[in-house]
């Protein structure tokens, strides 16, 4: 998923290192990481990954998530429907 800061990138980038934080140290927590664009400051790449959909359905109702939202930190640029490969051994 593509974001985009909306105001200042610094306070955006310090909105999402505590959401990093705190998605993290959510039981079905696989992966969550952002990544800043080495080209633009203002735009980030999100990778998620949860154990499963009612995860990250817990997730989006975390008081967190939506606190992050409301506020209205960034704006979607682009999402991407990605599913993982599931590969034989």
């Amino acid at each position: 998923m593509e974001l985009e800061a909306v105001g200042d990138p610094a306070a955006t980038r310090k909105a999402l290192a505590e959401l990093v934080r705190h998605t993290r140290a959510e039981p079905g927590c696989i992966l969550f990481e952002i990544h800043e664009h080495s080209d633009n400051s203002s735009r980030f790449s999100l990778w998620e990954h949860f154990v499963d959909q009612a995860a990250f359905d817990e997730h989006l109702a975390e008081a967190h998530t939506r606190a992050f939202f409301e506020r209205g930190w960034t704006r979607l640029v682009q999402r991407q429907d990605l599913r993982l490969l599931e590969t034989a051994p």
